[in-house]
């Protein structure tokens, strides 16, 4: 998606509001049945619900204010994956379509939030990144983010969230990218921005991210482009830096420091140990030649004087 422009990006933003999970044990009180905001259906655990946000706002207000929070959406667990390959530079992305191949795609990655990746080990991005769609024509390429190849129009090229050609690097953070919406089968105006079909609801029809900037002409983002921190993971040795993706060189030069520093001392302790060995050796010899001249001295016969 290099040098391309993207479109849609003049019109309207409404930002997206997160659904959640909930017990689907109705003996309980609704509070106490609230398990955390989510994306999608398949986000809740096995036995539990999804209310998309507009259930939230007429039966759960105080739930609809936490999941609408920008803390809430950018720093997400659960909804976001990687993908699993060195060749795919181990991207945090939503869906396996964005990878090259959707095989090595690990689901739900524990580290892989809807902004950031906080894996601590070495890896190439601080930032989750999303696949595109890009059209090139005589007037040049246009194209826009989303969360998964079926948002792409016809004519438009599904690209994957790491481009992997020489010198480029992914364009597509979560505050780009455009999302769908659930839009009332009585009401087309109402509608609200949703990640993928299934969070809608049998009263709802979805419409991707590009018809609902064609039609409507606004467009559904699933992130502001106002960042919250990036959290510090747990147990790091330093944090990166949270706004782009050069934390990278940062692990690098600690991770190479470290490595020196060990081989040093490595080196440095085989020499101390090998001058102590050759040092005590000598010693040794030299001790065993003063016992065996002292020996030679003891066994050699003394003198008897002679008798006038």
């Amino acid at each position: 998606m290099s040098n391309m422009d993207f479109q849609y990006d003049s019109l309207p933003i409404q930002l997206l509001i997160a659904g959640a999970c909930y017990d689907a044990n109705e003996g309980h009180m609704l509070v106490d049945r609230f398990r955390g905001c989510a994306l999608n259906p398949v986000d809740c655990s096995g036995g539990d619900i999804y209310h998309h946000s507009d259930w939230l706002l007429l039966n759960d207000a105080s739930r609809h204010d936490e999941c609408s929070k920008q803390e809430s959406i950018q720093l997400l667990k659960g909804s976001i994956g990687r993908c699993d390959s060195s060749s795919e530079r181990y991207i945090c992305t939503s869906h396996k379509s964005n990878c090259r191949s959707g095989l090595l795609f690990e689901t739900k990655d524990e580290d892989c939030l809807v902004a950031y990746d906080t894996r601590t080990e070495l890896v190439n991005f601080d930032l989750t990144h999303y696949g595109g769609c890009d059209y090139t024509s005589d007037a040049g390429t246009v194209g826009f983010c989303v969360w998964q190849a079926t948002e792409c129009p016809t004519k438009y090229t599904n690209v994957n969230a790491d481009p992997f050609w020489a010198g480029q690097l992914p364009e597509c953070t979560c505050e780009r990218v455009l999302t769908g919406a659930c839009v009332s089968q009585n009401n087309p105006s109402d509608f609200f921005c949703a990640v993928t079909p299934e969070v809608c609801d049998s009263s709802q029809d979805y419409m991707t991210g590009s018809e609902l900037a064609e039609s409507k002409e606004v467009t559904c983002r699933l992130c502001s482009d106002t960042m919250v921190s990036r959290p510090r993971p747990a147990g790091s040795m330093g944090q990166r830096s949270g706004g782009n993706d050069s934390g990278i060189a940062a692990s690098l030069v600690t991770f190479t420091g470290l490595i020196v520093g060990v081989t040093v001392g490595v080196v440095l302790s085989l020499a101390c140990i090998t001058f102590c060995f050759c040092k005590r050796k000598k010693r040794m010899a030299s001790n065993g030649v003063e016992q065996d001249a002292k020996m030679d001295d003891d066994e050699a016969p003394s003198e008897t004087p002679e008798l006038t």
